[in-house]
């Protein structure tokens, strides 16, 4: 009889071990941190606004075009290309745009605020799939820009980027 309990016992622990490993192929990836454009002390990645954004608020929507090298756990590059709300200035704006280049993302939207634009990526279906953090203060012309009545029409940028695990 004691033989048998073991015998079961160990049976079942063998079960749990497989289900266990068997549920590490089947559960959710893990998250990514990528890089966009380099770091904070040497941006890399361009942003173009051809019409200018400047300390004086958009009367209209405005046109941007983001690009840059993808780094740390992704490769190659991404491109934003979407528009800031009316309303936008350097000090503030409401974005959204399509995005090329990072699999398994199709669009993304969020706020620039006094240089800082934390947003939100997602996928084709429309869910939260993770997060990009824009830091364009390492750009000292910009600012300058900004106080003319052409605005920032180019700048550069850098940018940090967690995938949520439900990437491809």
């Amino acid at each position: 009889m004691r033989t048998g309990f073991r015998a079961t016992i160990g049976a079942a622990v063998a079960a749990g071990v497989l289900a266990v490993a068997g549920m590490g192929t089947a559960s959710a990836q893990v998250p990514k941190t990528c890089t966009w454009g380099g770091t904070p002390l040497a941006p890399t990645a361009q942003n173009y606004v051809p019409q200018g954004l400047s300390n004086t608020a958009s009367t209209q929507p405005v046109y941007f075009h983001a690009v840059g090298p993808l780094g740390g756990q992704c490769h190659g590059t991404m491109i934003f290309d979407g528009y800031m709300d009316a309303g936008a200035s350097c000090g503030s704006a409401n974005f959204h745009a399509r995005v090329y280049g990072l699999p398994g993302i199709r669009s993304v939207a969020g706020t620039l605020v006094a240089g800082l634009s934390p947003a939100k990526l997602y996928d084709r279906h429309g869910n939260l799939v993770g997060s990009e953090n824009a830091n364009f203060l390492s750009d000292p012309s910009s600012i300058t820009a900004c106080n003319t009545p052409q605005g920032v029409t180019h700048n550069r940028f850098s940018s940090l980027i967690e995938l949520f695990g439900t990437h491809p």
